[in-house]
């Protein structure tokens, strides 16, 4: 796989945490391919609110999403991600 060692560590902390949290009936083989964005300040670098679990989709058995920044801290102004818990 062209991002097995990323994918393996996002895996372990994943794994660790529901372990801990929540006890998903998790595996490794079921991990769907990472989603990998680049937002652009001349786009105006947005990703609108969505859900990342669809009930009639292909992502109607997600458990868990996970985001990873991979910028260095400071290195753009806003771009702050927004969590709405609940309904």
């Amino acid at each position: 796989r062209l991002f097995g060692p990323i994918y393996e560590r996002l895996w372990r902390l994943a794994n660790a945490t529901n372990e801990r949290r929540w006890r998903f009936a998790l595996a490794p083989e079921t991990m769907e391919i990472m989603q990998y964005s680049v937002y652009e300040s001349k786009d105006r670098g947005t990703y609108d609110w969505h859900e990342d679990v669809g009930f009639h989709s292909g992502t109607s058995a997600r458990a868990l999403s996970a985001t990873v920044q991979l910028s260095e801290d400071g290195a753009y102004s806003g771009g702050d991600l927004v969590l709405r818990v609940g309904r």
